[in-house]
């Protein structure tokens, strides 16, 4: 699920909220489906590093069998 912040009230409460209209810090929350946060990504400039890590925990995470697209099988 992807999340709209509009008034940021939830940018606050994950810490990523800065004073007045500077914009957020930029950090990617991968959840469970429990809501608990599994993994945090944090670049101000890398925005691959978000997308490749958030999606290889989701992988990791959907399918334990296998971490980074590759099988865990030895």
């Amino acid at each position: 699920m992807l999340l709209s912040d509009p008034d940021r009230r939830i940018a606050k409460q994950f810490g990523v909220k800065r004073p007045g209209s500077l914009p957020n810090r930029r950090k990617t929350f991968v959840l469970d489906v429990a809501g608990q946060v599994r993994h945090v990504i944090s670049s101000e400039t890398n925005m691959e590093k978000h997308a490749d890590e958030a999606l290889a925990m989701i992988l990791s995470l959907t399918n334990p069998e296998k971490k980074n697209g590759q099988d865990r099988k030895p």
